[in-house]
């Protein structure tokens, strides 16, 4: 992929994150959304699956 950002374009790989990324997201969440009436949904499998990280792709990559 590719984003945008200072007016430069940089491409991108996209990778899952480990559940203790997951555990570490969810707990941040929680402590500064107690009282949300969201925080399920900020907290829940699909948001959890949506979570990636981000990163400059390399030349690796592009080997596959």
């Amino acid at each position: 992929g590719q984003i945008t950002a200072a007016g430069a374009r940089i491409d991108v790989a996209f990778e899952p994150v480990s559940a203790a990324i997951d555990a570490g997201v969810d707990a941040a969440y929680r402590a500064k959304y107690p009282n949300s009436p969201y925080l399920g949904a900020m907290i829940g499998v699909r948001a959890r699956a949506a979570t990636v990280r981000v990163r400059p792709r390399t030349a690796a990559d592009e080997r596959g």
